[in-house]
């Protein structure tokens, strides 16, 4: 997110949505408005382009984050559901919260974090609200990760439009 604005009252306020920049019309040049936009452009290319790497007993994979769609825990087993399969490893939710804080993520169970862009809507499924993924799994949520889980969506689909 960059500001563009003529005011300087609002820039605290860019912190909450952590802004890449904030800029002000009557102190910003063309040629300085370029070099801020393609500085944001190159950070957004290398966060897609991140990957986390899970290790089980003997073998290792280099996961791209983007195509994560959830993590499962069950039993102390983590499975990662992404674009191409599955992969099961020992960790903990915690652990790769912290690993992919401001990635995306989002707890929406004691046994799932997801993909914030891979959640395409909340839905009840079995008399439950469910987190419904773009790859047709629908995911309990939670009572207490619910609320949360809505208002990043809602902070994410302003952030895409």
């Amino acid at each position: 997110i960059i500001f563009i604005t003529g005011s300087d009252y609002h820039w605290r306020f860019a912190f909450d949505v952590n802004a890449f920049n904030y800029i002000l019309k009557t102190e910003e040049t063309e040629d300085s408005f370029t070099k801020t936009f393609l500085k944001a452009v190159k950070l957004s290319e290398t966060r897609r382009s991140k990957r986390i790497l899970l290790t089980s007993t003997g073998e290792a994979r280099q996961v791209d984050i983007n195509k994560i769609y959830y993590f499962e825990v069950i039993d102390h087993i983590v499975t990662v559901c992404y674009v191409d399969g599955t992969f099961e490893f020992i960790s903990t939710l915690g652990k790769l919260e912290e690993q992919l804080y401001g990635l995306g993520f989002v707890r929406i169970h004691r046994s799932y974090l997801v993909s914030l862009f891979y959640v395409d809507g909340i839905v009840n499924h079995n008399s439950r609200k469910c987190a419904q993924m773009a790859n047709g799994a629908n995911l309990p949520i939670g009572r207490k990760y619910l609320s949360e889980l809505r208002k990043e969506m809602e902070e994410t689909a302003a952030v895409k439009s």
